[in-house]
């Protein structure tokens, strides 16, 4: 993040969290070699309930991202929430979002689990939500760059990765560790 001019950023469980301009997270998908995601927050809130949760993301300009040709699909993760299934989770955000489109009278794009064109991530721990759209897509460490005859990876490369900036090393064929 420092070397794409990101002066601040805050370590949170599992991620790091920034402000930085749009380019950033253009140039994170294209440059980091460690990240796995890059998530766009669109709202963080406070909520107890189910019914609270569903009228903020209501209020979500959902319009803004979707079209009737563009498919999506919604991706939950739950910790001490009052739901405890993350399909069920991610269905009733999907039935928020088409709601949100059929009440601003917009065509209802078609959900695609395994390749969507946008992919939202719900996060909800405690009363804390975050609502985040996907700006990579498949994770950043599958790639494709290895063979598909190459077997599986030892360990994921962006792990990999990590371990070698850790340890100030230089991937340039050659080069000595610092």
């Amino acid at each position: 993040l420092r070397s794409l001019g990101v002066e601040r950023a805050q370590a949170a469980k599992g991620a790091v969290v920034f402000d930085a301009p749009v380019r950033v997270l253009a140039e994170l998908g294209v440059f980091s070699r460690i990240a796995s995601r890059v998530l766009w927050t669109m709202r963080r809130f406070r909520v107890e309930t189910p019914e609270a949760l569903i009228g903020e993301l209501a209020a979500i300009r959902f319009e803004r991202v979707l079209d009737e040709r563009t498919t999506f699909a919604v991706e939950a993760h739950l910790s001490r929430a009052p739901w405890a299934h993350t399909l069920y989770a991610a269905q009733r955000v999907k039935d928020v979002i088409v709601d949100r489109l059929r009440a601003k009278r917009r065509p209802r794009p078609s959900v695609d689990l395994e390749r969507p064109d946008v992919r939202f991530v719900l996060h909800w721990e405690g009363a804390e939500v975050t609502f985040a759209l996907d700006t990579t897509g498949t994770p950043l460490h599958r790639r494709g760059y290895r063979p598909r005859d190459a077997g599986p990876a030892p360990m994921r490369e962006n792990l990999a990765a990590a371990m070698l900036a850790i340890g100030h090393a230089d991937p340039t064929p050659g080069a000595q560790a610092r």
